[in-house]
């Protein structure tokens, strides 16, 4: 059997690749019951969508779950629109490449290119949707939204980058050269069906080819979503793309500091547009001060803003708290809420 990591060929029965100690064993069809390969994406016996589980990771598990279960095609399964990020990364200057290079260490580097991508993309539970050439396109928030994926997708770019600069290192020493890749981020509104539908895929493709190498390129809508002062920024300026027209793009520098993502960076921003819902949710708050209990339960898919509602609500009675006078105000407690 074929290792899908490193291209290896293993001997018929193996369940470890002896060349990367990928688990090699096979899986089998939820529909039919045939065999099929980790590798597989879909079962060549009846097309049915297929993930490969991992042994020994409940988090690997638990994402491949999440991925089977929103990307099965049905027809009772029907479109939706959501904003998603979009990571377009693609090899610098392949064609000149392929002409110099033997074909085996090209496809050496290549293949490790798109596993080392792969990794980092599945770290952050993006979606490793499409070959483009020598590139590929990765999704955040399909098939799993994040109230952070703008966020996610930048580290995402930032890591690919430098850890592709690490391998070559060993390209260098053993084959004499090294890739160059450039990536592109970009954020809109799509239509998920069979296909992501939209004009931001092409808008990120659009701002990878134009930007520099070794660098991870965004537009200004993506750094807009992104926490203040997590990253460092050099402004690019306006750059006229091909088919699309005029556009402002930023080149991501660095992590301004190296931490973990966090939901007080990512909530920091204003509350804006949603009175209604604030409103109702102070009516409840003066029956709970009436004395009569109360329970919200604020539910909904990850990124429409759940955890910025519940903390705009807090501050509007941090303001109602100092108004009147908090010191004899007994009814101003510290809410107690469950998001999820």
């Amino acid at each position: 059997m074929r290792c899908s990591s490193c291209g290896i060929e293993n001997r018929k029965g193996a369940k470890f690749c002896a060349g990367c100690g990928t688990f090699l064993s096979a899986t089998t069809c939820a529909e039919c019951g045939a065999a099929v390969s980790p590798a597989a994406k879909f079962c060549d016996s009846c097309g049915t969508p297929v993930v490969a589980a991992q042994p020994g990771s409940d988090a690997d598990v638990s994402i491949g779950d999440r991925v089977a279960a929103s990307t099965s095609v049905s027809p009772d399964k029907p479109a939706n629109r959501r904003q998603m990020s979009l990571l377009c990364c693609d090899l610098v200057d392949s064609t000149a490449l392929a002409r110099r290079m033997d074909p085996e260490d090209l496809r050496y580097a290549v293949t490790n290119f798109h596993r080392i991508s792969k990794e980092i993309i599945d770290h952050y539970e993006g979606y490793y949707a499409q070959y483009m050439g020598d590139g590929f396109m990765a999704y955040f928030s399909y098939p799993v939204a994040h109230e952070d994926d703008a966020y996610r997708a930048v580290l995402t770019g930032l890591e690919i980058v430098d850890e592709i600069a690490r391998f070559n290192i060993e390209l260098k020493q053993r084959h004499d050269f090294e890739l160059k890749l450039r990536v592109g981020v970009n954020t809109g509104q799509v239509v998920v069906d069979e296909f992501v539908v939209g004009e931001p895929p092409n808008i990120a493709a659009r701002v990878q080819a134009a930007g520099i190498p070794n660098a991870v390129v965004i537009t200004e809508m993506t750094k807009q979503l992104l926490p203040p002062g997590a990253f460092d920024y050099e402004d690019l300026g306006t750059r006229e793309l091909k088919n699309v027209g005029p556009l402002h793009l930023f080149r991501v520098l660095d992590r301004a500091e190296r931490r973990d993502i966090a939901v007080e960076s990512r909530v920091s921003r204003p509350l804006i547009g949603r009175k209604k819902q604030l409103d109702l949710l102070s009516e409840h708050w003066d029956l709970v001060k009436e004395g009569n209990g109360q329970v919200v339960i604020v539910s909904g898919e990850a990124g429409i803003g759940k955890t910025k509602l519940v903390q705009g609500f807090d501050h509007c009675l941090e303001r109602r708290r100092t108004q009147a006078c908090a010191s004899t105000d007994r009814h101003f407690t510290e809410i107690p809420c469950c998001i999820r």
